[in-house]
């Protein structure tokens, strides 16, 4: 044996050095390339079904309802009301209607009629 060579004892592998390694660079084994490969499989198996979620929102239909007033009334007082009870809201005449879509607020609108239908023209619109 030459000098320069290294020495194991027999029936291990000799030691070989890491040259012109950069530290930076970390070999992958192919467990890792795997999991990265799955992450990326998962990640737009996610966009996809996102997209398709905002598709299916989009064209689905919403509740709108628009609330002008509310007032707390006891069971007795609802139980006594009838054909042309007045209820008293808790509002002005003049203040803005609520316009929620799907329950959560949306917008405020004026209360107008259009083609003999009540109607509400948007005057506002929330923040989200």
């Amino acid at each position: 044996m030459s000098p320069s060579t290294p020495q194991t004892e027999p029936g291990k592998k000799p030691k070989t050095e890491a040259k012109n390694q950069d530290p930076q660079k970390a070999v992958q084994t192919p467990s890792e390339d795997d999991a990265k490969a799955r992450a990326a499989k998962i990640a737009a198996r996610k966009a996809r079904a996102a997209a398709l979620i905002a598709q299916a929102n989009a064209t689905s239909p919403r509740r709108i309802t628009v609330v002008y007033g509310s007032i707390l009334k006891k069971q007795k007082e609802v139980d006594s009301f009838t054909k042309g009870t007045v209820i008293q809201l808790d509002r002005q005449p003049i203040e803005s209607a609520e316009i929620l879509v799907d329950g959560k607020l949306f917008a405020k609108g004026k209360l107008s009629s259009q083609n003999g239908h009540a109607s509400v023209q948007i005057t506002e619109i929330v923040k989200k």
